[in-house]
């Protein structure tokens, strides 16, 4: 057993002790000062010194930022020890929500966790943070959740594509619609003897292929906020006549047909847009919701209604 705290100390904490040490040292500090401060001895300092490591955790574009603000804090003449932790506390949090950076590494420490079980993090993080932060930690949780439900689906490998598909989630604010501010799976939805499962949790900026048609869609229909993709034939553009779905076709999944089509049509909702194919191409059927209920109670449908008429034909 190995406690997510652990992962903390051991990938974050070290790492940004070891780093702050040595900003503080650039910044022209002398090594007795930076003991005082960091309540280590100058001899641990002066060890600290004679080398540099350098880790995964300064990848994150926000470790940066942090160690700069730490330090200028410290540097104060009425430095604030407080404010000094709080950042790192706040990175911490952020990081240990479901699908963040430091949820991944446990999870890659301890397989048997898996993507759906583990939410030690979550049940007892501080829910004030930032307000872009906390939803975007919901946008993560939702779609763990979200997949727990598609997973369900009575033979929903039966209606995915050759290409696999995937799940994208964005946030409410419609202006806040680049590919990096959509969250999905990384490596897609994966189907292994009829049953579909994940590589891994989910993170921001995984989907760039689903979450594209999206942005594009939401500047249509701003309200949109999720969508996967199912396969095209003619059954399933019956189904969703059906169903009362109301879509549009494109020639290709170019901006420009996809604008093109979306400015002749004069829709009240979207629900699908539809790719016929081409040559090399899969057709393809991208479903879309204001959220992920509203979205996945359609895949559900159209998936019911497809086995359910295939129940018939072979009753008849």
């Amino acid at each position: 057993m190995r406690f997510p705290c652990e992962t903390v100390v051991q990938e974050f904490l070290t790492h940004f002790r070891h780093d702050l040490i040595h900003e503080l040292n650039e910044h022209g500090w002398k090594q007795n000062k930076i003991a005082l401060v960091m309540h280590m001895t100058q001899a641990s300092i002066s060890k600290h010194l004679k080398e540099r490591t350098f880790h995964p955790i300064q990848d994150d574009p926000a470790y940066g930022p942090l160690l700069k603000r730490t330090a200028s804090i410290i540097e104060k003449p009425d430095f604030n020890l407080v404010a000094a932790m709080d950042g790192a506390c706040r990175f911490c949090k952020e990081h240990r929500f479901p699908g963040n950076l430091f949820c991944r590494m446990h999870i890659e420490e301890i397989p048997e966790l898996g993507t759906r079980d583990c939410r030690v993090c979550s049940k007892y993080l501080d829910e004030g943070l930032l307000s872009r932060g906390h939803e975007a930690s919901n946008i993560l949780i939702a779609l763990v959740e979200g997949f727990e439900q598609v997973s369900k689906i009575p033979n929903l490998a039966s209606i995915l594509p050759e290409v696999q598909s995937n799940i994208v989630l964005g946030f409410k604010d419609q202006a806040m619609n680049s590919i990096n501010d959509y969250a999905g799976f990384p490596g897609r939805l994966i189907t292994i003897d009829d049953r579909v499962t994940v590589a891994g949790p989910p993170v921001f900026g995984a989907s760039r292929y689903v979450a594209n048609i999206l942005i594009l869609v939401r500047e249509f229909f701003p309200r949109l906020r999720t969508a996967t993709c199912i396969i095209h034939s003619s059954e399933i553009l019956d189904i969703m006549d059906a169903l009362g779905l109301k879509f549009i076709t494109i020639s290709d999944e170019s901006a420009r047909s996809i604008h093109d089509s979306l400015s002749l049509v004069q829709l009240d909702k979207l629900d699908a847009v539809v790719f016929p194919g081409a040559h090399g191409l899969e057709p393809i059927t991208y479903i879309f919701g204001t959220s992920m209920e509203t979205m996945i109670a359609k895949i559900e449908r159209i998936a019911l209604y497809k086995n359910h008429d295939h129940a018939h034909s072979r009753d008849r």
